[in-house]
């Protein structure tokens, strides 16, 4: 806007031209006499107006020397960044001028400097004025961290302050609001990479769009079928482990439920091609493994019978013996008569029930040829049925070395003490012979689960191949023939998005097939779908070499299934009755498809307070050993003095009431990364789990009952991480006197000596649970008082100190969970002196020697 100021300037001094007046005698002069001009004074200065300036006649006011404005310009205020200047306008002859105000100049920011976000710390956005060096400083929001797919829910980590998320699935957009799961519904959403960044509408942020967290779909590293024999290669060992139903016919395993263990027993397959029973001893007293085989009609009317049996023995159930005492088998029959119905030893009158057979005793008992034993047993009523127990008692030596083979289970009536030749046991099954790997008439077993052809399909077999055995799908009574592999990983039921690699070949005559599968689950007999009719084009397949292929597909969540099987339906388009008719397949494996990379060690630590003092200096130790911790994750799943049943509950329930700790790399510090969290919900962190921990309240160590659940625990996290992940147990903490004795024990020394045998026997086996390591920090803080004051290692009468004991425990499970040698460790925390290492490391290496005894140093 301008402002134009006129100033009319009139000079104080005139120019005179001489205009005087003529005398009388002049005027007269005739007409043709000229007029007098005007002799002008001009002004000094010019007159102006907006456009042009001039000079004016003071006496007649005739203008002169007229022109244009030149125009000239100068600086009056100066503008910044921020308030506006002033400029004057003016002619450079006259004094004609205006005004002109000027806006403010506003900031000149020069190229951002941008800090990226990480998955740990939030980003910074940073700009400079370059005329007034103005700085504006604003955050950016951290990436979403721990994207994984786990099932068919894709999940992230919360972010700080972050008011919704945006995803990018399939090159779409969508905004998922506050949620952080998504999940999967179309194999379409799998078309390229996940993306997932945070946003917010506050002022203190920037919005940055050009980061985001980015994960690639891919396979991860375990096949799900791994234990499933769905190569085909597996000779029928089929495991048959305790049940709670009534049988599992021809034959059942149950245990007797005390304490709530029981073992596990095989249906399997000897070198020779003979099928029989083989009971390991993995459970002792009060639990047992029960072999249970239910005998036909022809043993159940009054009379006297003779059960015979042939069995042979291992090694090590030969020798082991307890305080002079051997493993033995016992059994029992049960019927409407509730058990009451003795067994003895044929020949001898003993009892059977109560006393049994030594194995080391029987005769001619070896390891590798059979023997046979004969029982007696007499029905004084006839029973409408009749069920054969037999149970293995092993004396020492837990573990799948010690066991018993059992085969040609038969029964013969005795009539006038004259044992008879017929046997008269009707059920099939008595020689396990009905499982060969190589018949389909009957059930074919594989690994723990079974291939169950339907009516059309029993022209089917396993077949061997040079060097390989494969499942030959075949019919000639029928355009299609049906399969099942009964008996699948629970993975697969719990919903999930996963790549199916299977190799075919087909006869040579036969022309497009078609081949599909369909997942099914069963509870309580009832069928339910778990996918869609998968279809597999197998019209590119050979018949002399196999050709492999992938197919993708998404399974339904459904819980607590009793068993899941694939069924497979190979459609033929020669006529019915053709040899022609079959395909061949092998190799069956099946991956689940999950998110980001695999070159993680992560490991869950399922505790109590006692775990949080396990793992305080874990990541230090480690990267002071030479470790590249960015590839460690650690986590601790906390609920202050949890218990395994404790556990086993919130699991069922799916209480979200622990808090997930992890490590932050950058701040070096452990921090609630979900308070509030399940233990279901921690387990999605990762596709992959190296290593579980588990670990028992120290409180409850004498409760005899405290561990009955650890076995179903331990299962049903096995359900969800798969077989490939390492089991590991944390030895129970040790308390000062005060607590020990409040916890039902007569002092700290009773409680180390109780503490150690028990978690010896889970080391063991004595509760049906594998576990891979142990890590023994309660002895190597025992070993520690020999060097050390007790009072350095505890804070409290139960925790361990913040320095020296609960380095000791991180310093343990380093060498025993990541096999590292801690003789070169150099760092020591706060409060722990350099001098007191060497006694730190000695302490520790004699727990790993020796995990259940104090060593002296």
């Amino acid at each position: 806007m301008k402002k134009k100021l006129l100033f009319l300037l009139l000079s104080s001094s005139l120019i005179l031209f001489g205009c005087e007046k003529k005398s009388e005698s002049e005027t007269s002069v005739s007409s043709s006499t000229p007029v007098s001009v005007c002799d002008h004074e001009l002004s000094s200065s010019y007159l102006f107006n907006e456009t042009e300036h001039w000079k004016e006649c003071t006496k007649c006011h005739e203008k002169f020397e007229v022109e244009k404005h030149i125009a000239k310009e100068r600086v009056v205020v100066e503008a910044t960044c921020t308030t506006g200047g002033k400029i004057e306008h003016y002619c450079e002859k006259c004094a004609y001028s205006y005004e002109e105000l000027t806006d403010a100049l506003g900031h000149s920011f020069g190229d951002p400097i941008i800090v990226e976000p990480t998955v740990e710390t939030e980003g910074s956005y940073t700009i400079t004025c370059s005329r007034c060096s103005e700085t504006i400083q604003k955050k950016i929001l951290r990436l979403p961290a721990f994207v994984s797919l786990v099932g068919n829910i894709i999940s992230w980590a919360d972010v700080t302050n972050a008011e919704g998320y945006i995803i990018n699935l399939n090159n779409q957009e969508i905004d998922v609001g506050g949620l952080t799961t998504y999940q999967v519904t179309t194999l379409d959403d799998l078309s390229g990479d996940f993306k997932v960044y945070a946003y917010t509408s506050s002022d203190e942020y920037f919005t940055y769009n050009g980061k985001s967290t980015t994960e690639a779909f891919r396979r991860a590293k375990d096949n799900i079928q791994s234990a499933y024999n769905s190569n085909f290669e597996n000779d029928s060992r089929i495991r048959l482990n305790r049940i709670g139903g009534w049988n599992n016919y021809p034959y059942g395993n149950w245990s007797d439920m005390n304490d709530g263990l029981g073992g596990h027993y095989y249906i399997h397959q000897e070198s020779d091609g003979n099928m029989a029973a083989l009971i390991p001893a993995v459970v002792w007293w009060p639990g047992n493994t029960t072999l249970k085989r239910d005998l036909g009609s022809g043993c159940w009317a009054v009379g006297t019978y003779e059960i015979s049996f042939d069995i042979k023995a291992s090694e090590s159930s030969l020798t082991y013996t307890a305080n002079g005492n051997y493993g033995k088998i016992t059994g029992y029959l049960w019927n409407t008569h509730n058990a009451s119905d003795p067994i003895t030893i044929a020949g001898t009158g003993v009892s059977f029930n109560e006393v049994g057979l030594v194995i080391k005793d029987i005769p001619n008992i070896s390891t590798s040829a059979y023997t046979n034993v004969r029982l007696r047993y007499t029905l004084n009523s006839n029973v409408p049925y009749n069920q054969f127990n037999l149970i293995y008692w092993p004396e020492q030596n837990i573990g799948e070395d010690n066991y018993i083979i059992i085969d040609n289970i038969e029964v013969f009536k005795v009539i006038d003490g004259v044992v008879q030749t017929d046997n008269v046991d009707n059920n099939i099954g008595g020689d396990f012979e009905c499982w060969n790997i190589y018949t389909m008439g009957n059930n074919l077993w594989y690994a723990d689960n079974t291939i169950l052809p339907e009516n059309n399909a029993l022209a089917s077999a396993v077949i061997k191949e040079d060097q390989n055995q494969a499942l030959k799908i075949a019919s000639v009574t029928d355009t299609k023939a049906q399969i099942n592999l009964a008996g699948n990983p629970a993975k697969l039921g719990q919903g999930g998005v996963f790549e199916m690699d299977i190799k075919v070949k087909k006869s040579a005559e036969l022309i497009n097939p078609e081949f599909s599968f369909k997942m099914w689950g069963f509870k309580a007999g009832s069928p339910i779908a778990l996918t869609e009719e998968v279809f597999i084009d197998v019209t590119s397949a050979s018949a002399d070499t196999y050709t492999q292929y992938t197919v993708r597909f998404l399974t339904n969540e459904v819980a607590a299934l009793d068993v899941i099987n694939i069924f497979f339906t190979a459609t033929f388009t020669n006529p019915v009755g053709s040899d022609s008719n079959y395909l061949i397949i092998d190799d069956v494996e099946i991956y689940a498809l999950v998110l980001g990379g695999d070159s993680t060690m992560n490991m869950l630590m399922i505790g109590n307070s006692a775990t949080d003092d396990t793992v305080e200096y874990i990541y230090n130790i480690l990267e002071n050993l030479g470790e590249d911790v960015s590839k460690i994750n650690i986590y601790v799943l906390f609920f202050g003095g949890c218990t395994i049943n404790q556990h086993y509950d919130f699991y069922n329930n799916d209480y979200a009431n622990y808090d997930l700790r992890a490590y932050n790399k950058t701040s070096k510090a452990w921090y609630n990364l979900i308070p509030l969290c399940s233990l279901r919900t921690a387990l999605k962190l990762h596709s992959h789990w190296d290593f579980i921990s588990f670990q028992q309240a120290g409180a409850v160590y004498k409760d005899n009952t405290s561990f009955n659940n650890l076995s179903a625990f331990a299962e049903s996290v096995r359900d969800i991480v798969g077989p490939n992940t390492s089991f590991v147990f944390n030895a129970g903490p040790l308390y000062l006197d005060a607590a020990a004795q409040a916890s039902g024990f007569s002092g700290r020394e009773e409680m180390y000596e109780h503490v150690t045998t028990i978690d010896q026997k889970v080391m063991e086996g004595f509760y049906s649970v594998q576990f891979d390591k142990y890590i023994p920090k309660t002895t190597a803080i025992k070993n520690a008082e020999q060097p050390f004051n007790v009072d350095l290692l505890h804070r409290d009468d139960i925790h361990l100190s913040f320095g020296l004991g609960r380095y000791m425990a991180s310093l343990t499970m380093v060498a025993a969970i990541f096999d590292k040698d801690i003789n070169d460790i150099t760092y020591v925390p706060d409060g722990v002196g350099q001098s007191d290492l060497n006694n730190i490391i000695r302490c520790v290496n004699a727990a790993l020697v020796k995990p259940y005894e104090v060593t002296t140093l």
